[in-house]
């Protein structure tokens, strides 16, 4: 085995955490920024986003802070444990045995339940733990749409839908579901996760790559991977649309309507796009283990959101085919309707004779992640629902190819259509020059510079890029920022006392359309002040100090 370019440190740091506990759940409604800021200032646990706010948990000591905020607030269920609340994912929307109900809104149901322990007994346990880190709180104006010059797409959308191939919809169905089961980690996974892969690589795909993560079926922790293709944006290549679908199924079912069909609809939809040029990036994302809990769509959702990925927006088709339907399809979506309403408009005036019906929030699959990160999302499923859902029927022999086209088609047109009419938002982008200080000499100042640029067509405010620092927690200082030129800022952080710790974060005006942070101010950098730091443990991995690979001697050689 070759050397690894890794060198770990362990270093010792000492704080109090209080342990989770029960807590009381609310519903707080959030209408602009400033209500936004207010409910971070609560210390509220956000565990849903919902359509005008937030599901929050408040233990006593912190309902006080709610009721004086000013929000629009109501009690939704007491002593709740952090660990329990589950959602509801069937989409035939049974519950789950052993499960109260504690909220519904739509398709969104949280059940209170020991989802790891109904998920040990059951790889259809039809239920998604909450992530441990709760979701972040804040608002955002809907995306800005601008009428759409047909000089800017390289083909008529009539045009376009007419290059979707009922036939190869079919034969790439029939494929799947040939595969043996394709429930997660297992070998018939393994073998439809290569196929879905080299199939995308013969389209002419540079990008493609497996997304690994690691998924329990069953109480068992097992291998997973996201298929993923990247087709680069001509004119915006940082802003995405995402187009998506699980190819998992549960291990009773050939899984060819749930979900071979969405499945399918994104590999034509990527087959289709690859050589016609778009403005924006367009991802297509095949997940794994949705029905283990929307695993795999989480997984991407969290890291897109940590790297600060602009996703315009998620189109996701999960059930797209089954046999009892002609000309109709439900969509939902997230706080913006805005794909929704572009949807059903594209549908509606396209030869599909598609109609879309709003069908409002649903938790039910793999857009839901990316709506709980403050993405838009439209996600399309059969109107009139598979009796077969989750059954050794689940074939071609229940699919209306027909049916399933006539979605693909409006898909590919709302797509297509939505990298033209996309209009970038004015915002600010930041970048660290140097690393962002963890050690600060006490007392004294250290400069960090940081990059801060403005977005598509905006303008960073003069004299508003500033530093926000906290040595308490509590009390939030801040400080001008010192231009030093080309939108390069550098960060006067004071140090605290020795052994203290500072909080800090960046904040900088786009001078139309407000104030954007860098990082979210409700998780902060922090840096401890001290003189010097001494490593625990550290090996650089030049030389065999005893290391072994694989867990085991007979894993591998040094």
């Amino acid at each position: 085995m070759g050397k690894r370019a890794v060198i770990a440190t362990i270093m010792t740091f000492f704080g109090l955490c209080s342990a989770a506990g029960a807590a009381d759940l609310y519903r707080v409604r959030i209408d602009n920024a400033q209500q936004a800021q207010a409910l971070i200032g609560t210390g509220a646990d956000a565990v849903l986003r919902i359509a005008d706010g937030y599901l929050v948990l408040l233990e006593d000591t912190g309902a006080p802070r709610l009721a004086e905020s000013g929000l629009t607030f109501e009690l939704v269920a007491r002593d709740v444990d952090r660990a329990h609340p589950a959602l509801g994912i069937r989409h035939d929307g049974s519950a789950p045995d052993g499960g109260e109900l504690i909220f519904r809104e739509d398709e969104v149901r949280l059940y209170r339940i020991d989802v790891r322990e109904a998920q040990r007994l059951s790889a259809d346990a039809g239920l998604a733990a909450l992530p441990e880190r709760g979701v972040r709180i804040f608002h955002r104006k809907p995306t800005r749409l601008q009428p759409v010059s047909r000089d800017k797409a390289a083909m008529d959308l009539e045009a376009l839908i007419a290059l979707v191939n009922r036939d190869t919809l079919e034969a790439y169905t029939d494929q799947l579901q040939a595969f043996p089961n394709r429930l997660t980690g297992s070998t018939g996974s393994a073998t439809s996760r290569d196929w879905i892969f080299d199939r995308l690589t013969s389209y002419g795909y540079d990008s493609v790559y497996l997304d690994s993560f690691v998924a329990t079926v069953s109480g068992v922790p097992k291998n997973a991977q996201n298929v993923i293709a990247v087709k680069p944006g001509t004119t915006y290549p940082d802003h995405q649309i995402l187009v998506t679908g699980h190819r998992d199924a549960v291990a009773v079912s050939p899984g060819a309507d749930d979900n071979g069909s969405g499945t399918v609809g994104v590999l034509e939809i990527a087959r289709i796009l690859k050589d016609i040029p778009t403005e924006l990036t367009f991802v297509f994302a095949l997940f794994d283990g949705e029905e283990q809990g929307l695993l795999g769509s989480y997984h991407y959702a969290g890291e897109a959101a940590a790297r600060g990925d602009s996703i315009v927006m998620v189109l996701n088709m999960d059930m797209v085919g089954y046999m009892g339907n002609t000309n109709q399809v439900k969509m939902y979506f997230g706080a913006d309707t805005v794909w929704a309403h572009r949807y059903r408009t594209i549908a509606d005036s396209l030869s599909t004779d598609l109609i879309g019906a709003y069908s409002g929030l649903s938790a039910q699959s793999d857009h839901y992640p990316f709506q709980q990160e403050g993405y838009d999302v439209v996600f399309l499923i059969e109107y009139n629902f598979s009796n077969v859902y989750h059954t050794a029927r689940d074939s071609t022999t229940y699919m209306s190819f027909d049916y399933m086209k006539r979605i693909v088609q409006a898909s590919l047109a709302t797509a297509y259509d939505a990298d033209a009419a996309y209009l970038p938002t004015p915002g600010v982008t930041f970048a660290t020059v140097d690393d962002v200080p963890t050690l600060v000499l006490p007392v004294e100042t250290t400069l960090f510079r940081v990059s801060i640029q403005p977005g598509p067509g905006g303008t960073v405010a003069p004299g508003s890029p500033t530093l926000h620092h906290s040595f308490d927690g509590s009390f939030w200082h801040t400080t001008p920022m010192i231009e030093v030129g080309g939108g390069l800022y550098d960060a006067p952080l004071p140090g605290p006392a020795c052994n203290g710790a500072v909080q800090f974060y960046i904040s900088a005006a786009e001078a139309t359309t407000g104030t954007y942070y860098f990082p979210d101010p409700a998780a902060p950098w922090w840096a401890t002040a001290a003189t010097s730091s001494t490593p625990g443990f550290a090996d650089d991995f030049e030389t065999n100090t005893g290391w072994t690979t694989g867990g085991s001697a007979s894993a591998g050689a040094w």
